[in-house]
């Protein structure tokens, strides 16, 4: 089914929740105790990562995978999508995220082709926190990231009681949602 330029897509497993390789995510700096940026592949099990509302929560699990992403257009799941500053003046630098991984907004800014195509996906909306959860693929500000090739995309969980919920973090400045602990122990991801 395709809908001005989106796909629907029924999803076979758990999403593919990713960030490309060298994303910038904000932690506290151990010795400084200070709030800096890292590389996403170098986060490990025990940092801090800061999140939106929960102030700074240890990372509990860190992946990766290789994905193959297409030089095409189509809006599918499986493959990257750009998010540049243009569009998103948060953003301190491009930031590169599988299909699947939400930008968090408030509900107003959904469109109804929007929220008709996330729930015919999902069955329903879902938040985190106060945010709704934006898949980037059904976002019209971000585009098919269009360098053929294969690509590291990693996935952090932090530490939660509830293996379902997920929290709002900050990657090159933007507002995104973590992974579930859930999702990154079904998926098939190497861990670090």
């Amino acid at each position: 089914m395709t809908t001005t330029g989106f796909i629907g897509v029924k999803l076979a497993g758990p999403p593919i929740v990713c960030f490309k390789e060298g994303t910038m995510i904000d932690i506290m700096d151990n010795n400084s105790k200070q709030e800096t940026q890292v590389k996403v592949e170098d986060i490990r099990k025990g940092m801090y990562v800061k999140t939106y509302q929960h102030g700074f929560l240890p990372v509990k699990h860190v992946a990766f995978k290789t994905i193959e992403n297409p030089e095409t257009n189509d809006r599918i799941e499986k493959r990257l999508y750009i998010c540049d500053q243009a569009k998103y003046p948060t953003l301190k630098e491009p930031l590169i995220m599988t299909g699947c991984h939400s930008i968090l907004i408030d509900e107003s800014e959904y469109t109804d082709i929007q929220k008709k195509m996330i729930r015919e996906q999902n069955g329903m909306l879902f938040k985190t926190d106060d945010k709704f959860r934006l898949p980037v693929m059904y976002d019209d500000k971000a585009a098919p990231y269009c360098v053929k090739g294969e690509y590291k995309v990693w996935h952090i969980c932090l530490e939660h009681f509830d293996q379902e919920m997920n929290y709002g973090i900050y990657a090159n400045g933007l507002l995104v949602e973590s992974c579930s602990e859930r999702n990154i122990c079904l998926a098939e991801y190497d861990h670090v």
